[in-house]
């Protein structure tokens, strides 16, 4: 599907602004055409911004003359990481990731070939990130390769385990380069930015190293930072061995259940965020359903919470999935209540917890949940 342009003049204005000459970002750039659609264009347009469900929402146009442009914008922040896109018949061309921060000035020269990466110059987070976003996209052909292989029905389990195993690999070696990016970076917005993007991939000792590194480096005020650490202390609060949250939401009757109440009255009690439309959510069900079969007549609950915000949708998935269990919803969507008191930000996310109030675990996967389960129960 081609995306539309859309220009959010108010907003762009207010940013405008708000602009003084010495917290702006000067980018001069060249651009002369481009390969698309197996012929190719001259550039004449290019916008700054950033990509919305709505289209673009511009911070600001250049004109391309002679081969020649240039931005003068001002940076969110430190920093931030925004897109400059050519615009080809009122359409969206390419979109070329950039930082800018207050008071940079470089130069940024935009290829013919949408396969290769623009240059920069004068820009270290700019220099840094094009190395990383070259070496990135290098494994990913490698790692296409791979996914070819693992989707061919002819080919043995064997070579379909092998083939698995590599992009394992693959994908261990895309994080390691983004945080061996961040620690290198560090202070800088280029590091907090991909801090942000890699955060949900890596583990908590990494992700506790980067915190130390950038607070010793006064990075305090960096916003990643500042949202991560924050979610770090409230994810604490719900690790194995501290208590549980009590929280009270409605049944598909309209029924005040009452977490409390469940935990109390079962020797395990398993809290499971979900939601009709998440794939992986559905993909996880199997082993709860074959869990709560095998142990609900020897202890074990589950109070499902969805993060649906359509009641038709959440009460067919709950049929259509065998969740014979307890479901609650405020159908609040990301802002349900019970999901913000234990800190859920993907899903599926799970806690299981003892009779006596204490959180046992938290977000066992497939087979794991099971055998846990066992280990206490039986």
């Amino acid at each position: 599907m081609k995306k539309r342009l859309t220009l959010f003049a108010a907003a762009t204005a207010a940013l405008m602004a708000a602009c003084t000459p010495e917290q702006n970002c000067v980018i001069e750039g060249t651009i002369d055409s481009l390969k698309k659609d197996n012929s190719t264009v001259k550039i004449d347009t290019l916008v700054i911004g950033n990509l919305t469900r709505l289209g673009i929402a511009a911070i600001d146009t250049a004109i391309v003359k002679d081969g020649k442009f240039k931005f003068d914008v001002n940076p969110n922040g430190k920093g931030e990481m925004v897109q400059i896109m050519p615009i080809v018949g009122g359409e969206l061309a390419m979109a070329y990731s950039v930082i800018i921060e207050p008071g940079a000035r470089f130069s940024m020269n935009i290829p013919q070939s949408p396969e290769e990466q623009p240059t920069f110059s004068g820009s270290k987070s700019n220099t840094e990130m094009a190395v990383l976003d070259k070496m990135v996209f290098e494994l990913n052909l490698m790692a296409n390769k791979y996914i070819e292989t693992t989707q061919n029905p002819m080919i043995s389990e064997e070579e379909r385990e092998k083939a698995n195993h590599k992009l394992d690999s693959l994908s261990e070696l895309v994080i390691t380069s983004y945080v061996e990016t961040i620690r290198h970076n560090i202070p800088s917005a280029l590091s907090d930015i991909l801090f942000g993007l890699v955060d949900q991939a890596i583990s908590d000792s990494i992700r506790a190293d980067i915190i130390i590194a950038m607070e010793q480096a006064g990075c305090t005020d960096m916003p990643n930072y500042t949202r991560i650490k924050t979610h770090m202390e409230l994810d604490a609060q719900t690790a194995p061995g501290k208590p549980f949250t009590d929280f009270t939401q409605a049944d598909k009757n309209g029924d005040q259940i009452h977490l409390a109440d469940i935990v109390s009255a079962n020797k395990l009690t398993l809290v499971d965020f979900w939601a009709s439309w998440c794939g992986p959510c559905r993909a996880e069900m199997p082993y709860v359903v074959k869990t709560y079969e095998l142990y609900h007549d020897k202890g074990f609950e589950i109070v499902g919470v969805s993060l649906d915000e359509n009641r038709e949708a959440w009460l067919k998935a709950v049929d259509a999935l065998g969740m014979k269990w307890l479901q609650v919803s405020d159908l609040q969507g990301w802002n349900n209540v019970a999901a913000r008191a234990y800190v859920v930000e993907s899903i599926p996310s799970c806690f299981l917890i003892g009779q006596d109030g204490v959180i046992v675990a938290k977000n066992l996967r497939g087979d794991e949940l099971a055998k846990k389960i066992g280990e206490i129960l039986e």
